[in-house]
């Protein structure tokens, strides 16, 4: 990452975890954050969210709105909106289901993107991000997520916590978290 990035968080899982907590490490140092979780496998088929902390507590939100576009790398493309997501929507970024056994033999999962108004007690919070996953080590498919959430609150963020849905546990992966500097 460039100069405008600082990481002020990186956990790197070789063996399973129930979650990732990246704990105490948002402040008013920085507006915006950058979020990176890559290599990332878990112990069966699911998906992972990310949710925001509170005074080093997992928030539980269910007032989140989801928008985005979806590609399948074979050629078809489709829009997102928060129907599609499963209730309640309690998170700032999500990787979608996919089959995370092909993982295993290399087909691993990115998502990354960017984290707004962490730090303001009066401005929702949102997301801007992209993630890629495989759906079958049988097909070679690959799908693509360019999606956009807001968290309909106002709290003040200290952290991020990342658990598995549908899976017991993460199993590998790197998740690095970067403050964006001001100017």
């Amino acid at each position: 990452m460039s100069n405008a990035y600082v990481e002020v968080a990186h956990v790197e899982v070789t063996s399973n975890v129930s979650a990732v907590d990246l704990a105490n490490c948002m402040s008013s140092t920085y507006d915006v954050y950058y979020l990176v979780c890559s290599n990332v496998t878990l112990d069966a088929d699911g998906g992972y969210k990310v949710v925001g902390k509170v005074s080093n507590v997992v928030e539980t939100v269910e007032n989140t709105a989801v928008a985005g576009r979806a590609s399948d790398l074979g050629g078809s493309y489709g829009q997102y909106n928060t129907g599609v997501f499963p209730t309640p929507r309690d998170f700032i970024m999500i990787q979608r289901n996919y089959n995370f056994q092909t993982a295993l033999t290399g087909n691993n999962s990115v998502l990354e993107g960017y984290i707004f108004n962490t730090q303001s007690s009066s401005h929702n919070k949102y997301s801007i991000y992209n993630n890629m996953n495989a759906t079958s080590n049988t097909t070679d498919r690959f799908w693509r997520y360019r999606m956009q959430v807001e968290v309909d609150n106002t709290n003040i963020y200290d952290g991020l916590y990342i658990t598995p849905q549908s899976a017991t546990n993460i199993s590998g992966g790197k998740f690095t978290l970067y403050g964006m500097k001001n100017n």
